[in-house]
């Protein structure tokens, strides 16, 4: 039987994936997201300046490269601020398509999803996220199980007034927040249910 190098359905739409990457002009981060149901795409997105007004490209220079602005940091100073390739794939299907409920995003050229994005993903009804980084590493999200969790409820400091009864870990989290393998007590390699921010895309 012959055989060819025809890529399965998840190879395929991230490369889609990368190939809408590369319509964006930031200087730091090109990224793209393809949102597919039953096997076809019915929107794509890139990062990049709002409608109506000009990117960096067309600016001539990256304000937060020329400033010092650290990854991370300050996303309100980003011309791509609420515009990342997740959120501009979530409005063309809602502009074109009726919406994604039930649908799967592929991602590509981000290190993770950043929690703004996250939450735009989850209430658009989309349920599982596929990504890859640049580096080549590619990882799954099933978004109602794996993004229930807010990051402001895995900080040391998130932790409510005694109320006599012992619900914080030795780690600092909330104990209903460990996963199945309970609890090191620490911070930083203990089960809990821990995420990035992600915002390192910015």
């Amino acid at each position: 039987m012959k055989t060819t190098n025809r890529p399965n359905w998840e190879e395929y739409f991230l490369k889609f994936a990368e190939l809408a990457s590369t319509r964006s002009v930031c200087e730091r981060s090109k990224c793209g997201a393809v949102i597919v149901k039953d096997n076809r795409v019915i929107a794509t997105g890139y990062n990049g300046a709002p409608s109506h007004q000009p990117n960096c490209e067309q600016i001539g220079f990256c304000y937060r490269n020329q400033h010092g602005i650290i990854s991370g940091t300050s996303p309100e100073l980003c011309r791509a601020a609420g515009c990342h390739s997740e959120n501009n794939a979530i409005a063309n299907a809602a502009r074109h398509n009726g919406g994604c409920e039930g649908a799967t995003m592929y991602v590509y050229g981000n290190t993770n999803i950043c929690t703004a994005c996250r939450g735009q993903i989850a209430n658009a009804g989309i349920v599982y996220v596929i990504y890859r980084t640049k580096e080549g590493k590619v990882e799954h999200v099933n978004v109602p199980r794996d993004w229930a969790i807010h990051p402001i409820d895995l900080l040391k400091n998130n932790v409510p007034e005694s109320n006599g009864t012992n619900d914080t870990c030795k780690c600092g989290h909330l104990k209903r927040f460990h996963g199945p393998d309970g609890c090191n007590g620490d911070n930083y390699t203990c089960s809990c249910v821990i995420f990035r921010n992600g915002d390192e895309n910015a």
